[in-house]
């Protein structure tokens, strides 16, 4: 939405910038023929006996034209005035979204780092609790190969006790 206000007002601003260009074209021809005319007619009195008639045509014309002139040379600083105000209104409200998206910006930064943290404690808990989980599978694990190494030695003696009472009389019959 922001966005699409700052391009609207892009817009609005390359569309003022072109008028001005327009203005300033006009102005510069006008200030051209201005220049032109002012010739023209120190021409025509050099030759006013012949051209008298002319003269007047051509004097009405840089009259009308001086007018216009004059009109747009007054128009021509209320134009560049309400440019250089809707200017500083758009700069006004460019500097204030820009405001607005750095608070913004900033409270997601914010968020962003609390959720970041919360993760990171939830993580460090999950894998105290893993720890502590195989710590205690593998002490569970410890006892019971102890308890089974001392069930092997206990079935490893009596195994050898039976293969010795079994062998006793074996070695007893051969000693007699």
């Amino acid at each position: 939405m922001s966005l699409e206000k700052l391009e609207q007002i892009i817009n609005e601003m390359e569309k003022i910038g072109d008028d001005f260009k327009r203005y300033k074209e006009v102005y510069q021809e006008l200030t051209d023929l201005q220049e032109k005319i002012a010739n023209s007619i120190e021409e025509l009195k050099g030759n006013k006996d012949s051209l008298e008639s002319l003269n007047k045509d051509i004097t009405s014309s840089v009259d009308n034209l001086k007018n216009k002139v004059e009109e747009l040379n007054s128009l021509l600083p209320q134009k560049m005035l309400e440019i250089m105000t809707s200017n500083k209104d758009i700069q006004i409200d460019i500097k204030t979204k820009h405001e607005e998206l750095i608070k913004i910006l900033n409270n997601e930064i914010g968020n962003l780092s609390t959720n970041v943290t919360s993760l990171n404690d939830t993580f460090n808990n999950k894998m105290e609790e893993l720890s502590k989980s195989f710590y205690e599978k593998f002490e569970l694990f410890t006892q019971s190969q102890e308890k089974q190494s001392k069930h092997l030695l206990v079935l490893s003696i009596l195994v050898s006790i039976t293969l010795l009472v079994s062998i006793i009389p074996y070695v007893m019959h051969f000693i007699k």
